[in-house]
């Protein structure tokens, strides 16, 4: 007993992330059903009419989206588990787990290079096991909990590792390095609408590089022909408002969305009665910090690591994804952007803005790396993690919902 109290005590951390993850774990198989929702049944006519075959309809339009990655894993749910979504939550909980670990992985590189070798592993260790906490955070429990959502997590992997494989390759200049940011940046506009903002980025973050001409003017090719793939036979939604006109009449109310969307992961703070004003805030003190920061790199020319810049891209394109979503569903209003869904690119967020603080000011953050740690962990815990014993009768009432039909 005592040796056990000794080896949890030593790795107390790990421990502490397995606790967490397995509560995600827990709350996702409480709340699996068989039984299709929401835009699950949009899904289920064209496999069934199609007979499980690959074609055209892959292609076709979701409402604004062309999510063909998340068509081709349904169809592989019907071959492999006739329809019953099994390898959807498995596409889920396995793309949150890769996030985590490229994450892990950039921290840990810029941890070195601020640390050094020597100084850096148990800060590593902590620091990675509260990256793990935030990606599998049950805030985001509609998208670990919905079949249909694989395209809402992809989304955020793949223009992640767009942005990781191009800074690879300005650090070890590998051909191939260069490629896979092209495939993943390419492959991002099959994800979700947003997917194709990331093409369009890596031309400006080769720019940031100095990369050969030949190479700017490839991902510049590739970013037009991906664009003009995206939009070849593309309808515009009816209802679905314009990015512009919400800029050019509302600009007060999408800015006030953004900030809501991009704090959402923490609105369980009331701040004078209200869930909106704590991310808010949050969200905003966050943008400043991140605009400060970066001011002397862009004014001043200092050089950034590779994966610093990596950060700052993925983090514009966290805003760019936000600015876009706010100009369709401001006029619902901003606790709207509460919605457990978007907690994903929140915590997506948040994780990109730690790991830039512990990039700049490594020092003072690994000096009080431990109270962070259980600061955050108990955040999250009392926050979100909780909820998972109050979300277990989801299947129960889909199932009656789905025998009054």
């Amino acid at each position: 007993m005592i040796k056990l109290l000794k080896s949890l005590s030593k790795h107390k951390y790990e421990f502490l992330c397995l606790l967490f993850v397995s509560m995600t774990i827990l709350g996702i198989l409480n709340q699996y059903s068989p039984i299709p929702k929401g835009d699950t049944w949009d899904v289920f006519p064209n496999i069934i009419e199609n007979g499980d075959k690959l074609g055209p309809w892959l292609w076709n339009q979701h409402n604004e989206h062309r999510i063909l990655l998340t068509l081709l894993i349904f169809v592989a749910d019907f071959q492999l588990f006739g329809g019953y979504g099994l390898l959807n939550y498995i596409s889920i909980f396995s793309t949150l787990l890769l996030i985590g670990l490229v994450f892990i992985k950039i921290t840990n590189s810029l941890i070195k290079e601020r640390l050094g070798q020597t100084n850096s592993y148990q800060f590593e260790k902590i620091i990675g096991c509260l990256i793990l906490c935030i990606v599998f955070s049950w805030g985001q429990h509609e998208n670990l909990t919905w079949a249909f959502q694989p395209c809402f997590v992809l989304v955020q992997l793949l223009p992640l590792v767009s942005f990781y494989f191009l800074s690879c390759y300005k650090l070890h200049n590998e051909p191939k390095l260069f490629l896979l940011s092209i495939v993943f940046g390419f492959l991002s506009i099959v994800t979700m609408a947003n997917g194709i903002l990331v093409l369009p980025l890596m031309v400006v973050m080769a720019l940031c590089f100095r990369m050969q001409k030949i190479k700017i003017v490839f991902i510049g090719l590739a970013s037009f022909f991906s664009i003009y793939l995206y939009f070849s036979g593309y309808v515009s939604p009816p209802g679905h408002g314009s990015v512009k006109t919400a800029l050019l009449y509302n600009p007060h109310l999408v800015i006030q969305y953004l900030l809501v969307y991009l704090g959402g992961a923490f609105n369980s703070v009331k701040l004078l009665g209200e869930n909106y004003l704590f991310p808010l805030i949050l969200s905003l003190s966050a943008l400043i910090y991140f605009c400060i920061n970066l001011m002397p790199y862009v004014f001043k020319k200092k050089k950034l690591h590779p994966f610093q810049v990596c950060l700052a891209f993925f983090i514009i394109f966290l805003v760019g994804t936000g600015v876009g979503t706010a100009s369709g569903r401001y006029i619902f209003g901003v606790n709207q952007a509460l919605s457990s869904r978007y907690s994903t690119p929140s915590l997506m967020f948040f994780i990109s803005i730690l790991s830039l603080v512990i990039s700049f000011h490594g020092e003072k953050i690994l000096r009080y790396s431990k109270p962070l740690f259980f600061i955050v962990y108990l955040g999250l815990m009392i926050g979100a993690q909780f909820d998972v014993i109050k979300h277990s009768s989801a299947p129960f009432n889909r199932s009656i919902a789905l025998l009054s039909l």
